[in-house]
């Protein structure tokens, strides 16, 4: 395979993402991952044979069950990982307990109603006043939240938002929440 050029490089990040999105690649970490010389098998990324001569990652996905193996080039496997690492970014669910979106940002949040059901709506957490904590309001109905009703955890909605997140623009938890 060789070593991919920076173009060719961004061709591999952009294909790692539609098969994340796809389901072809995981988005999750692998159980276990093995390293050795290629098998002549397929890249799970590229497509490309892996060849005897270059270096082969094989992922197990899970330990429970004998699946099939995800099996990358060493650059494709990097390429993953980082995609992996940023799609997680923007997809994973984050507790409120620990962390605030960005105010102002529309997300997905799990919230916690009387009766100790759950549901999911799109809220933004405004910015609180000091020593009182965020209001979320409902972006359907551009109201606040009901009385007992609280966020538990959130999520954002796009890539876009975690990109800005990673470069700090995240809220930080009042001290007294």
């Amino acid at each position: 395979m060789g070593e991919p050029s920076d173009r060719n490089m961004e061709a591999l990040r952009i294909r790692a993402r539609e098969r994340i999105r796809q389901g072809r690649l995981p988005r999750g970490k692998p159980a276990r991952t093995w390293g050795g010389l290629g098998s002549g098998l397929p890249c799970a990324l590229c497509d490309a044979a892996i060849l005897g001569s270059e270096p082969e990652f094989e992922l197990q996905l899970d330990l429970s069950a004998p699946a099939e193996s995800v099996r990358l080039h060493r650059e494709c496997h990097a390429v993953w990982s980082e995609v992996r690492e940023e799609y997680s970014a923007a997809h994973d669910w984050r507790a409120v307990a620990e962390q605030l979106p960005a105010f102002g940002a529309q997300v997905e949040a799990r919230v916690s109603l009387t009766g100790g059901r759950t549901v999911i709506f799109n809220l933004v957490c405004l910015k609180p006043a000091p020593s009182a904590p965020p209001s979320w309001i409902n972006t359907t109905t551009g109201g606040p939240l009901p009385e007992g009703w609280r966020p538990i955890e959130w999520r954002y909605l796009d890539a876009t938002k975690a990109e800005s997140t990673a470069q700090g623009e995240d809220a930080s938890l009042p001290k007294s929440a």
